[in-house]
């Protein structure tokens, strides 16, 4: 069963033998090939039937043709492998680049916010976004004053974000670290779906609370939220989706952010907007009476 694109289910490094190797048991085939074919006869007519004809040198020579085949069909198999490798490394990069340029674009569209409505400050007008209107504070009877010169924190699980922490016979425990960057956070108010693929491609989904009103993260500073999950876990994907203010509440921000955690190789990739779809249709259409909640 899958919902996301192959690419990011199978996307697993493959194993590998050097090139070398094969060259060299292809020579050592081929130069022992080339003294069984000079130096005595494949076949003898004197028999009767066509295995009778061949020769124990013959037959050697038919193993021989016939292990240099299997050898270069292996070898184009692990070309392929390393292909596989390569591409895998390719597009894991490029989904990290493609995080970093979504937070970044998210954080210039927060700075101009911050920049229009410290202009509009200045003009005693404020800014309702949620109402889509201006307000003139001029004449209103609470003074509103916001510091629109602090950055804006921004709520991740980094590349090592999760992690295995304890192990026994029937469960694994693993620590969820959301990290506040270039800010500092405060009254988190966060959902986190944890869609569980195991080995045997089945699924779980487990919802659970992350933060209070009353808990601040500093600034590149992170909250763990600890996470137990049956054995036989292949990967987790990760929605975080909720809201939080700054340090001093002054700013209010959403998040709807997902991320995919590989145990094989232990690291936590930000979700493409594609993938991204496809996982939010998968979690939407997961029957109700079967979500797990933990506290």
């Amino acid at each position: 069963m899958t919902f996301l694109n192959a690419d990011l289910i199978n996307c697993e490094e493959k194993l590998v033998f050097p090139n070398y190797l094969f060259i060299i048991a292809i020579g050592i085939l081929t130069t022992w090939l080339t003294f069984l074919t000079v130096k005595g006869s494949l076949t003898d007519r004197r028999y009767n039937g066509f295995y009778d004809w061949i020769t124990k040198r013959g037959k050697i020579v038919f193993f021989v043709s016939s292990l240099m085949i299997i050898i270069l069909c292996l070898q184009e198999c692990n070309n392929q492998n390393s292909n596989d490798n390569k591409d895998c490394l390719l597009n894991k990069e490029h989904a990290e680049r493609d995080s970093l340029v979504s937070k970044q674009v998210e954080l210039s569209r927060q700075k101009l916010y911050g920049d229009l409505s410290k202009a509009f400050l200045k003009q005693y007008l404020k800014l309702d976004t949620l109402n889509t209107t201006i307000i003139n504070i001029r004449d209103s009877v609470k003074t509103v004053v916001n510091d629109f010169s602090q950055e804006d924190p921004i709520l991740v699980i980094d590349t090592n974000g999760v992690k295995l922490i304890s192990e026994n016979e029937k469960t694994d425990t693993y620590n969820f670290a959301v990290r506040s960057k270039v800010a500092g956070s405060s009254e988190i108010n966060v959902i986190i779906d944890v869609l569980v693929e195991y080995n045997d491609q089945s699924f779980d989904l487990i919802r659970r609370k992350f933060g209070t009103e009353k808990l601040r993260i500093p600034k590149e500073n992170s909250y763990n939220s600890f996470f137990e999950a049956p054995k036989g876990v292949n990967k987790f994907y990760i929605l975080l989706k909720g809201s939080y203010k700054t340090i001093d509440k002054t700013k209010s921000y959403l998040i709807d952010d997902a991320y995919e955690y590989s145990k094989y190789d232990k690291k936590t990739f930000f979700m493409k907007d594609s993938k991204k779809i496809e996982f939010l249709k998968f979690i939407k259409k997961f029957p109700q009476e079967k979500i797990l909640y933990r506290e």
